[in-house]
């Protein structure tokens, strides 16, 4: 349900047309990684079908070599939360919210990962996401946390 200019609907969807850019239509068509702009922790998620972005919201498309699955856990992570609480303070906002932006996004992080490491972050990811019990959800990312903590710890070493 998507409420606009007062209406809501249903079923919402974009129409091609001569008012839609081209550029933008195919970013929409895209597969990325969707990423909230205020939030309090991160919020990202993989979304492989069109889906429209509005405002305060922002994506990740073409994903360097990375498993896009495998950079939704990095940046889903207890350990990017609190990089970014850290290095990005001066744009907290009131009630404890961060502020995700354009280059707050170039900001964060990488190590380099090894394929090994990316598959299984990618598969504690499809773990997660399929997962209904909220229990087994904290336990998932734990161990998700726990493998990003030991990636970024190691390369620092």
């Amino acid at each position: 349900n998507v409420r606009f200019l007062g209406t809501k609907y249903k079923f919402a969807y974009v129409s091609k047309c001569d008012s839609v850019a081209s550029s933008k239509w195919n970013d929409w068509l895209a597969k990325k990684i969707v990423i909230a702009g205020m939030t309090k922790q991160i919020e990202s998620v993989f979304v492989e079908q069109p889906l429209a972005l509005g405002v305060g919201v922002y994506a990740i498309k073409g994903f360097g070599g990375f498993d896009p699955r495998c950079l939704v856990a990095v940046l889903n992570s207890q350990f990017m939360t609190e990089y970014v609480k850290e290095k990005f303070r001066h744009k907290h906002l009131a009630g404890g919210y961060l502020a995700i932006n354009k280059t707050t996004i170039e900001g964060f992080p990488l190590v380099d990962i090894s394929s090994s490491e990316s598959d299984a972050l990618a598969s504690l990811h499809d773990l997660m996401v399929s997962e209904q019990n909220h229990e087994q959800k904290l336990l998932i990312q734990a161990k998700i946390d726990e493998k990003v903590g030991g990636l970024f710890i190691a390369s620092k070493a």
